[in-house]
């Protein structure tokens, strides 16, 4: 019985090393490459059509701050596909960031074309050993346990924002713009006093005593970043 082959396929902007890369892991008995591809776009595609077993994704391309960005949309399509990182440097934040959205390890560029097809074999047979350092695999957890809170958070904030009246909500958001009382008494063509008693109410709904808690919270959710977007 025929031994089923890694359906392997290849993203980089580089298309020569793609190139390269492919002529080298074509001569494996156990290695098929599905597909090259030289941008995010088309490693998308790639993926979509062909769902490899295994990608090999350079961590930076074109109009991408990282490879890594991508990574979501990937998994979208093909969640079964295991994600390896390309990168030139050790770069810790980049190669932290793609573990978070869901790589499964990653090489250096100058790594020989046997470590890569090793690391590939072993991703594929589910027996590689992370090459991150504890630090990093630790700052990995906490992220998760941040990333669980913050949502928590949110939701919390989404429920008392829906009670809110329109009036209440556009004052909320002006003071977590910086507007002062005044500022926003100004805008609105109205006295202070009658800000001060719309926060007042905002602040029971949200059953806290000082506003300034509530604005720090929705500033560190980004929420009406989100909201707006």
């Amino acid at each position: 019985m025929a031994q089923k082959k890694i359906r392997l396929a290849l993203c980089d902007d580089m298309e020569a090393f793609c190139r390269c890369l492919k002529r080298s892991f074509e001569k494996e008995p156990d290695i098929e490459v599905v597909g090259i591809a030289g941008s995010a776009a088309k490693c998308l595609e790639l993926v979509r059509a062909e769902k490899p077993d295994v990608l090999l994704l350079d961590m930076q391309m074109e109009m991408y701050d990282s490879g890594a960005e991508i990574i979501p949309s990937l998994k979208e399509v093909s969640p079964d596909t295991k994600i390896i990182m390309l990168t030139i440097h050790h770069e810790d934040d980049l190669i932290f960031r793609a573990f978070t959205y869901g790589a499964i390890d990653y090489l250096t560029k100058s790594a020989t074309d046997a470590e890569i097809l090793a690391l590939v074999r072993k991703v594929y047979h589910n027996t590689a050993a992370s090459s991150l350092s504890p630090d990093i695999t630790q700052a990995i957890i906490n992220e998760g346990q941040k990333i669980k809170q913050q949502n928590a958070s949110l939701l919390y904030i989404l429920n008392i924002v829906t009670k809110l009246t329109t009036s209440e909500y556009k004052i909320l958001k002006d003071l977590c713009m910086g507007l002062s009382y005044r500022d926003i008494a100004s805008k609105r063509f109205v006295e202070e006093i009658t800000i001060r008693s719309q926060i007042s109410r905002i602040t029971k709904k949200f059953d806290v005593q000082n506003i300034k808690d509530i604005i720090k919270i929705m500033n560190e959710l980004k929420f009406f970043d989100l909201i707006d977007m």
